[in-house]
């Protein structure tokens, strides 16, 4: 039971074949290799916000994100498949108490660090992110 909770996926038994031995590794660097990618979201074929790192690279830099703008890209980017509404922009970011001087000031700000065109807004409505998703790693 506790190896469950490891999320082990391949249990070798002794005495191990090299074959079994190799299955097994194979496993474990497509299952790491996968998690690296989810984790990895791309504006553009080379700028990219790390979500397990929280790590913004822009131009081959890394770029500082302050606390909001950080929590406010993440939100996006968690829901890059459709807006995030003005409502749950306030809800995650503001705890319910956000003006639109805020949000405004935030999205300016946070636009200036990223990729061109990644913001798009839908008046009255909230904010989405343009991904482009492409991987540049040669796997």
């Amino acid at each position: 039971m506790k190896a469950v909770e490891l999320n082990l996926v391949k249990y070798l038994l002794k005495p191990i074949s090299l074959n079994h031995l190799k299955n097994a590794l194979t496993i474990c660097v497509n299952n790491i290799e996968n998690k690296w990618q989810e984790s990895i979201k791309y504006f553009n074929k080379y700028d990219f916000y790390n979500l397990s790192d929280k790590l913004l690279m822009v131009d081959n830099k890394t770029i500082k994100l302050d606390y909001h703008e950080r929590g406010f890209l993440e939100l996006l980017l968690k829901h890059n498949d459709r807006t995030v509404t003005y409502s749950e922009i306030e809800k995650e970011i503001w705890d319910n108490n956000m003006s639109s001087a805020a949000i405004r000031s935030l999205v300016r700000n946070l636009r200036k660090k990223l990729p061109e065109n990644s913001i798009e807004n839908l008046s009255k409505i909230g904010y989405k992110i343009n991904l482009n998703n492409q991987q540049t790693s040669s796997t």
